[in-house]
């Protein structure tokens, strides 16, 4: 890696590599018009729970996934930065960041979304988010966050 100083900041110039190899998770990278990659480390990686990130300032970059009747953008952990993905980020200048994609609320028995009830003066307990109680009710086991796949998100410009 060498220094930049001509950016007027701390960013570290990548080697030539694939993307894919030069991408961290939660690791800010900026992409420059010249199509070099340089390390960002006064941005902060937002977090994406739930299918939404956590700021504002992010959006997500959409319709890259290969999965079966899916063109969201959460990729399937089989995926890579690659092809169309990796153009379209090289090409397009601008601040990106790679995110691991955590779900919480996900039932243990059958891997349905859910909400838990209860609480206060009642055992708390889960409940799908389509159906009824009486259709649908399972123990909740833990409120772990589970992580299912990584997005890229970029910064958006103001």
């Amino acid at each position: 890696m060498v220094i930049n100083s001509s950016l007027g900041t701390h960013e570290e110039i990548a080697e030539a590599k694939p993307l894919n190899e030069i991408a961290e998770f939660d690791s800010p990278f900026r992409v420059h018009a010249d199509g070099t990659i340089t390390d960002v480390h006064y941005e902060y990686a937002p977090s994406l729970q739930d299918d939404r990130l956590d700021s504002d300032r992010w959006e997500l970059l959409n319709g890259y996934s290969g999965q079966d009747r899916y063109s969201g953008p959460i990729m399937h952990n089989s995926e890579y930065i690659g092809g169309q993905l990796e153009r379209d980020i090289l090409e397009t200048p601008g601040v990106y960041v790679v995110v691991v994609s955590q779900y919480l609320n996900v039932c243990d028995t059958c891997g349905e979304e859910v909400t838990v009830i209860g609480g206060d003066t009642e055992p708390e307990r889960m409940t799908h988010v389509y159906g009824t109680d009486d259709d649908y009710d399972h123990e909740a086991t833990d409120d772990e966050t589970y992580l299912e796949g990584w997005a890229v998100a970029r910064l958006k410009v103001s």
